[in-house]
This record gives C-alpha cells, structure tokens and sequence, in this order.
C-alpha cells in the first residue's frame, strides 16, 4: 500500500495533484499486479488491460522515461501487458484537490493516446465489473445508450436493466450498465447485435424509448462502433458525451 508520504512525494515531484479517488486507491490497494485480467479484457469487453499500478516512485520515473510530462499535468499510474500506460492529464499543480480525473492510454504501440473512460472510479469499475460468460465465445458488445437525463434515478436506471435482460433471448449475455459523464451505458455480449436490436425494439421500444435511445456494437477486440439505432445516424458513438 502507497503511504500519504510516498504520494506526497510523487506530487512534488511531478508538479501534480493526485485525484483523491485514485489516492484511495494506492492507499488500500499498493501497487495491485492482476495479469488475470488479460483473458477476460481480450475475450469480453475491447478494453485495453490493465496488469500492473506502479508504486509512487514508479510512477516518477515512468512518466519520465515516456517523455509525458511536457504534455503538463501528467502522471502515469499503471501499465498494461505491453508496456504502455495509464495516465491522468492536466492535473492542476495546486489545490483544490480534483475528486476524480480521466483516464488515458499512451499506447506506444500505435503512437496514440486514447481515452479510456471520463474517471478513474468509472475505469476501474469496469474491470471488477468483467466475469466470465459461460464460456461463450461472444463476439461483439452491444451498447444500449441513453442520456442519463432519461432517468429520474438510480432505481429507475436498474429497473430498465432487469426489463433489458429479460428481453433478450438466451443466445445473448446481459453484462450491466455503468452511469456518469452524461450516458447510461447498457452492456450486452452476443454474436448477433441485429437480433440484441430486434427484441429490444420489440419488448421496449415505445416512442419515448426510441427517440432517446442510440444502439451500437463493436468487435469485443476491436475499437470501431458502429450504430445500428437509430437509422442513419452517422454521429460519432462512445461511451460518454463530451
């Protein structure tokens, strides 16, 4: 486990301000190495893995080595099976202390920096969130989105997520939803995202749904949505709104 000196020290260092949900983190969990992730990321979700958090001083020298702290702001604090990292950017030099911050790979791979979710608290509940679907080989995750005005509350947002997973038939894997950032994202696994949209429209689809709800589907190791509701929308499709 990270002590408040090791994080302090980082910060100075750095010239940063850790986000307090990522310091509860290092403080209860250290530097967590989890190369079991590897196998559910790859064969479930399309998320890029996550197999080791770096210790404070790690991520000293990492962020160093990687050339990030030109960008400002930057702090990495993990990696992935492949040597690139996870990194919060634009992190203020002085208080207030942000509560959370957005999380980003610096993929060294393909020479991009890719956003992987609009907080730190949304990116890690992502990974406790992946299991194993009855050893089903899926090959695509369909989102179900809505703006996350659509919903009055929480229990208004599991609700609607009990009626999705007994709409779809056996063939399809419901996986939950997560919400922040303006979206409430519906996960479901299959290998036939026309019929994920067929029954959805057809045991939920009522005017009101309709003109809220985008449906789009990517290859579980692939980055590319596609939408398939509604018709024709040619907007980009991600996980959050801007």
């Amino acid at each position: 486990m990270a002590t408040e000196a090791q994080l302090a020290d980082t910060e100075a260092s750095l010239g940063v301000l850790w986000p307090e949900s990522y310091r509860q983190f290092a403080r209860s969990y250290g530097a967590v190495y989890c190369p079991g992730l590897l196998d559910l990321v790859a064969q479930k979700s399309g998320l890029a893995d996550v197999q080791q958090f770096l210790l404070p001083k790690q991520s000293v020298t990492e962020t160093r080595r990687w050339g990030l702290e030109p960008e400002g702001g930057c702090a990495a604090f993990a990696s992935d099976c492949s040597g690139s990292f996870f990194a919060f950017r634009q992190l203020p030099s002085n208080g207030p202390r942000p509560d959370d911050a957005a999380v980003w790979l610096f993929d060294h791979d393909v020479g991009k920096v890719i956003k992987q979710a609009a907080t730190f608290d949304k990116w890690l509940g992502r990974f406790l969130g992946l299991r194993q679907k009855d050893d089903v080989d899926y090959r695509f995750q369909v989102v179900v989105q809505f703006p996350e005005t659509f919903f009055a509350s929480s229990a208004e947002i599991e609700t609607f997520g009990q009626k999705l997973s007994e709409s779809m038939p056996r063939t399809h894997s419901y996986d939950g939803f997560d919400a922040g950032s303006g979206t409430v994202n519906y996960f479901i696994y299959s290998n036939t995202p026309t019929a994920v949209l067929a029954n959805f429209r057809k045991y939920l689809g009522t005017n009101k749904v309709e003109k809220k709800v985008r449906i789009a589907h990517r290859e579980v190791q692939g980055e590319e949505f596609t939408v398939i509701w509604p018709k024709r929308d040619d907007r980009p499709f991600d996980y959050d709104y801007e």
